[in-house]
């Protein structure tokens, strides 16, 4: 647990260093989520360079932590007051209101703004000019409550992937079944079989084609001594609720409205069809109707019975499909500065 700490809070120093370097600023939800997302990739990225050489082993992670740590922490350690408090975030490079000074905000958005001069005066175009993107676009309730709920979705999917028995692994779903022993392999042929440079573990000689970085990142946490399960698990955790409110962030820079993006977000994670009709259904017809919310009796979008034929992106993308983990988040963070 200490070595995990420490490797995602390097992580972390190394993204909001980064950031920091490019002056990058932005609201501090989305700074300390782009922090880590940057921050795992680029570290993973440099441990993966570091072990081609000398090899995977706590030998080569540990140092390369904390040398990271401490030269990232120094280095951004003045920027790190404007995660105190969001006013102190300059208007101009918000990512709210990327490219727009106060006078080239949209209509919405500029009578948001006019209205908010009236109120303060007109010296709030100098003074609190600041304070005008929180002022504009508070957190409300529902906001944040509806983004808690799709990251603990995102939570117990992934808990419920595999489950280790005296018997060996269980599956949690038939995704999981089907993609996830590659996975095990490519990240066991890492941690365990000194990879290096990487061939494909289920073939002499090939060398690997497939998007392995996230099953990389895996067979780090395992030479850390995590589990298997942790190993796969956390991750995904971590770059799924990242994804989440990237998706959520992208949305609100579009539509400049809370509710609207968090509806966004809603549809482009759990689309799939009509089959929650049936879930919701069976729930209220159950005789253990938390047991038929915890554990379904069957899938929902891809219902055969019900000649529904659709998959959810999360139970289908984001979970067997590892490569997503790293290349959603990176995705919309690209996005969002460009």
């Amino acid at each position: 647990m200490v070595l995990l700490i420490l490797f995602l809070t390097s992580a972390f120093f190394t993204g909001y260093a980064i950031l920091n370097f490019f002056k990058i600023k932005l609201s501090i939800i989305l700074q300390l989520t782009c922090s880590l997302v940057v921050g795992l990739a680029v570290f993973t990225l440099l441990i993966f360079i570091t072990a081609n050489k000398f090899g995977l082993n706590l030998q080569i992670i540990v140092p390369v932590s904390l040398l990271l740590l401490v030269f990232t922490f120094l280095s951004s350690f003045k920027s790190l007051g404007e995660l105190k408090n969001v006013n102190k975030i300059d208007f101009k490079k918000n990512f709210i209101f990327a490219r727009r000074t106060p006078w080239t905000l949209s209509p919405r958005m500029n009578a948001k703004a006019n209205t908010y001069f009236r109120v303060h005066g007109s010296s709030a175009r100098s003074s609190k000019l600041k304070e005008i993107p929180r002022a504009l676009s508070p957190w409300k309730f529902i906001e944040i409550i509806g983004l808690l709920l799709i990251s603990l979705v995102i939570i117990n999917v992934f808990t419920k992937s595999i489950f280790l028995t005296n018997e060996g692994i269980v599956a949690g779903n038939r995704l999981v079944w089907t993609d996830w022993p590659i996975h095990f392999a490519i990240a066991s042929s890492f941690a365990k079989g000194d990879n290096f440079p990487p061939q494909n573990p289920l073939y002499t000689g090939p060398i690997m084609t497939y998007p392995f970085f996230s099953d990389f990142l895996s067979s780090v946490l395992l030479v850390m001594g995590l589990g298997l399960k942790s190993s796969f698990v956390i991750p995904g955790i971590i770059l799924g609720v990242s994804s989440v409110l990237l998706i959520f962030y992208f949305n609100f820079f579009i539509t400049e409205d809370k509710k609207t993006a968090l509806l966004g977000t809603f549809i482009a994670l759990f689309w799939g069809g009509l089959g929650f009709i049936y879930f919701f259904k069976d729930i209220i017809s159950s005789a253990n109707p938390l047991g038929t919310l915890l554990f379904p009796p069957h899938e929902y979008t891809f219902y055969e019975g019900k000649n529904l034929w659709f998959f959810s992106f999360i139970y289908s993308e984001l979970l067997p499909q590892r490569g997503f983990l790293f290349g959603i988040p990176l995705f919309f963070i690209s996005l969002i500065l460009l």
